[in-house]
């Protein structure tokens, strides 16, 4: 890969890093928010609709996380 690429390949790993703090620090403002939910919203539909949004949001902050590895490493960045 020559240094141009890999130079605007880093720049875009950047981006998706920064998007993936932002997500983030809106799934620990929705875990919050979860958290401080009474009990009985908890188990009901609007606990379950947050909790849901926690673990998609997880899943896909560990999925980015895991791609940008994965390019750092077989692009030499």
């Amino acid at each position: 890969m020559n240094k141009t690429r890999r130079k605007n390949i880093d720049k875009i790993l950047l981006a998706l890093e920064q998007s993936m703090y932002e997500l983030m620090s809106e799934r620990d403002d929705e875990q919050e928010y979860f958290d401080n939910m009474p009990e009985s919203f908890q188990g009901a539909e609007q606990g379950e609709k947050s909790e849901s949004a926690i673990n998609s949001l997880t899943e896909l902050i560990d999925n980015m996380e895991s791609g940008i590895d994965e390019i750092k490493e077989n692009c030499g960045i």
